[in-house]
């Protein structure tokens, strides 16, 4: 994990980068706050999206039994009929393996679980000795609740309803109470990618010295489950 947090020190000297807002996604949620407590002269403000707290065992056992309890027939119905495909296209590209299951596991991420997200992989390198480390190991050992008393900046939390992912969002629910200079929201409709599913965003403004980050957008994918 060192060694990632070296990297974006370096590509932030690189691009002579100061006082910045730095932001992560799903996983990269853990290096964007390691990345702060370690360098928070450099950071200005602080946005995390689609992570749960850790990625420990225990939890994915806790978001894959939300799954099975609260989601849609159709949806839970669309997620078998892919995830058996996996170990096929594993045995198939075994060094794609991350891809192969982020896009079988659409059903979790996407509000539209309909969507096929192959096309996003397409030439898209993944480094699997260190998608193995971070994701099965690393990630798991990092608690992003507990990392945020070391964060002293504003944080901007963003998850999403529909993201089975790293449900359920209560798992969250402690960071409202807990801290005065995070603010969290739930996006209602959404899933694990709300950059995706979220059009003709009408702004987002950034609150100087206010742990807060306004955003208004039109949603789109309708869901039976909505």
């Amino acid at each position: 994990m060192d060694k990632v947090i070296n990297d974006i020190e370096t590509a932030r000297q690189c691009l002579h980068l100061d006082h910045f807002i730095i932001l992560g996604h799903s996983g990269h949620a853990f290096m964007a706050l390691e990345y702060a407590k370690q360098y928070p002269d450099h950071v200005h403000k602080v946005v995390l999206l689609n992570s749960a707290p850790t990625n420990s065992e225990e939890r994915q056992r806790q978001s894959f039994l939300f799954f099975n309890e609260t989601a849609c027939s159709e949806r839970k119905a669309r997620f078998e009929k892919d995830i058996v495909l996996l170990e096929e296209d594993i045995k198939r590209d075994p060094d794609r393996r991350f891809v192969h299951m982020c896009i079988r596991m659409g059903a979790q991420s996407f509000y539209d679980y309909t969507f096929d997200a192959a096309y996003m992989w397409n030439d898209v390198y993944t480094n699997m000795p260190i998608i193995d480390y971070l994701w099965g190991e690393a990630f798991g050992q990092l608690n992003l609740i507990q990392s945020l008393a070391d964060i002293h900046k504003p944080v901007f939390i963003g998850l999403g309803r529909y993201d089975y992912l790293v449900a359920p969002v209560s798992l969250c629910d402690s960071i409202d109470y807990s801290y005065e200079n995070v603010k969290k929201v739930i996006f209602e409709h959404s899933g694990h990618n709300p950059m995706y599913g979220t059009k003709m965003a009408a702004g987002l403004i950034l609150h100087p010295n206010k742990a807060y980050i306004e955003v208004k957008v039109q949603l789109y994918n309708p869901s039976s489950e909505s």
